[in-house]
């Protein structure tokens, strides 16, 4: 209460920084509204611009990424125009992790791969790690786990040689999600299980909640449908104390899926109609999402319905080569039952366009046979 003037505006500033982190999405937007407008009148632009991309990166948490790369647009223009090179550079990690969750992948990793070799000509290795901790998600998306591990190692030694125990708990998750892209299931979890205690540790909710997450699909694909529920459950509960529509989704898709494992689907039907409450632009949700009513469209002989959701489901990123993290495991377990002609060419080939991208082998799918009837529900 002793604060006023452009101390209170940091004092603001900092302190929507910190509420971001532990999961206080409307607390930090309030805050950072605040210390924008005190820096505006004050005239001190890069406050102001650091405020748009903090706010820019709160709308994006709260599920509304078109309207969060707006403002770190605008305050990747202010940064421009003051030639601030670290706001640059701090504003174009953040638009590339937006157009990651978007499911632009090729416009994420340029970005990123700017705003890298800024930070290492600006000897910031905190910004450097925090770029190649997201290119290590952009790398799993297109089907490049090794890759993707050596930008995780990578992160790590830069977060280890400042001692940042958040951007290590981190890199925790993404070599749990590489492990359970490899099919490492025991690896996964016991990794997982690694970040999710850091993530307690050190109070924040948002990579605990991703840690639950993580081990509810592995659990899954292990054969383990009670245990991924219990993790869902909890990844589902930590997500709605945040307001977090994407992870709030995510773990209602997997309690679907958990129920079509067990053949219950009008326990999932009941989780997907929940989950259409939300309006999502993020393309993960939507592929989880399209494949999840692809399974149950299955369960209940509406293969027509079905293949729409496999074309709905591979056209969710720009680029139809690119998955979500559940994507190649759910696809594994569809090429296992009995679909109809065109459904399982559809899935045939998805696999193999994937296998593609690993191996940076050309895709060879399968003809589609138009004039194969589809049973009707």
């Amino acid at each position: 209460g002793k604060l006023e003037g452009r101390a209170l505006a940091r004092h603001y500033r900092w302190r929507a920084e910190a509420l971001r982190h532990a999961g206080k999405l409307e607390d930090s937007r309030r805050e950072a509204e605040s210390a924008r407008a005190m820096f505006h009148t004050a005239g001190d632009i890069p406050n102001e611009a650091h405020c748009l991309r903090l706010l820019g990166h709160v709308a994006s948490d709260l599920a509304a990424p078109a309207h969060g790369r707006r403002l770190v647009a605008r305050a990747l223009s202010l940064f421009e125009e003051i030639g601030d090179e670290h706001g640059r550079a701090q504003c174009e990690v953040v638009l590339g992790e937006i157009d990651y969750l978007l499911g632009d992948h090729a416009r994420a990793r340029n970005l990123l791969a700017a705003s890298s070799l800024r930070f290492l000509r600006l000897g910031d290795r905190l910004g450097r790690a925090q770029c190649m901790l997201l290119l290590s998600f952009v790398e799993q998306g297109g089907g490049s786990p090794a890759r993707a591990r050596e930008m995780t190692r990578e992160a790590r030694r830069e977060f280890d040689g400042i001692g940042y125990r958040l951007g290590i708990a981190q890199c925790g998750i993404s070599a749990a999600h590489s492990d359970h892209r490899e099919g490492k299931i025991e690896e996964s979890r016991a990794t997982a299980r690694g970040a999710l205690s850091a993530f307690r540790d050190l109070g924040i909710p948002r990579g605990e909640a991703a840690a639950e997450r993580l081990l509810a699909m592995a659990a899954l694909d292990a054969g383990e449908p009670a245990v991924a529920e219990t993790h869902a459950e909890a990844a589902r509960a930590i997500f709605d104390r945040l307001a977090d529509p994407w992870g709030q989704v995510e773990a209602g898709l997997i309690l679907a899926q958990a129920a079509l494992d067990r053949g219950d689907a009008e326990a999932a039907r009941g989780q997907l109609i929940s989950c259409e409450a939300h309006a999502l632009a993020e393309a993960e949700p939507k592929q989880h999402r399209h494949l999840t009513l692809a399974w149950l469209a299955y369960h209940e002989g509406r293969f027509h319905d079905a293949l729409r959701e496999l074309d709905a489901a591979r056209a969710a990123f720009k680029d139809p080569c690119r998955t979500g993290d559940h994507t190649p495991q759910l696809l594994e377990r569809f090429a296992r039952m009995g679909w109809p002609k065109q459904c399982a060419t559809r899935i045939v080939n998805w696999r193999r366009a994937i296998a593609a991208a690993e191996s940076g082998r050309p895709v060879i799918e399968i003809a589609d046979e138009e004039t194969i009837p589809l049973p009707r529900a």
